[in-house]
């Protein structure tokens, strides 16, 4: 059976909270970058290297997700898929309500949502993404 590890929790719990507000702080930085992506996309669309730009926004936003849930105890593996998972579908929200009249609350919900499972559950998270992982593989 394919799993994607144990769960690794934080040694104290100043350091639980530490990795906690590291989370937060990611996904923050996260929807600010996918909203400076959409900007550039909307504006600049004629300009060489804004498609570079926004890769590259994208993957601070994935990388910045992934580096904050792995100090939540998640190993690599699974921080990696909660990250990507959670751009995509961040990206997602973005996209589907960027050309919405008047400023949605939509992809902000979006991004509470998807910290809150690492943030509260991770030892939860950690046993369906195993089951995830078992299913699949």
């Amino acid at each position: 059976m394919v799993t994607f590890g144990p769960l690794y929790p934080p040694a104290s719990p100043a350091l639980a909270v530490l990795s906690d507000a590291l989370v937060v702080g990611a996904y923050a930085l996260a929807f600010r970058l996918q909203g400076e992506a959409m900007v550039l996309r909307a504006r600049l669309p004629q300009l060489w290297w804004t498609g570079h730009m926004r890769d590259a926004l994208n993957l601070g936003a994935v990388l910045a997700m992934v580096g904050a849930v792995t100090t939540r105890g998640l190993p690599l593996p699974a921080s990696i898929l909660v990250g990507a998972t959670s751009a995509l579908v961040l990206h997602t929200a973005r996209s589907v309500t960027w050309h919405r009249p008047g400023r949605s609350t939509t992809p902000a919900a979006v991004a509470v949502a998807l910290a809150l499972p690492p943030l509260f559950a991770p030892a939860q998270t950690m046993d369906a993404l195993n089951r995830l992982a078992a299913a699949l593989f």
